[in-house]
């Protein structure tokens, strides 16, 4: 068996809404400064504006980030989200002289099924700082 085979597999659709959720290395507050979530929106959005992703929600966390958009094409989210977690890294790591250190544990995506699981993943973003 091929070990590098996600489970269950990712599964990119063109014009899509997703839920993406991401947490850093170990749960470290590595998002502790304004300027640390600039730069992590920053390339977030740079990225997604190249692609014609649309975003409709974020919050980025000490620990984590959740996001909200529509793709129009499916198969560039991993690569985007990997380029996005790569320069995000780099740039904080710059700041925090910790060259080389593993900034993002993983993501988990999500394909938005109908209206009302929209507005649930999009109440969800907008509450998720109040519960934390």
């Amino acid at each position: 068996m091929d070990s590098k085979i996600h489970h269950p597999p990712h599964i990119y659709q063109d014009d899509s809404i997703y839920f993406v959720t991401a947490r850093t290395y170990q749960k470290e507050k590595i998002f502790n400064t304004d300027q640390k979530k600039k730069i992590l929106f920053k390339n977030l959005w740079n990225e997604f504006s190249k692609i014609d992703y649309r975003l409709y929600a974020w919050v980025i966390l000490d620990n984590h980030y959740h996001i909200e958009f529509k793709t129009r094409l499916g198969r560039n989210l991993s690569k985007a989200i990997n380029l996005i977690h790569g320069r995000t890294a780099f740039e904080i790591n710059k700041i925090d002289n910790k060259k080389g250190r593993k900034i993002f544990q993983n993501y988990l995506d999500y394909c938005i099924r109908h209206e009302k699981d929209f507005y649930r993943h999009f109440n969800y973003i907008h509450h998720n700082p109040v519960k934390h």
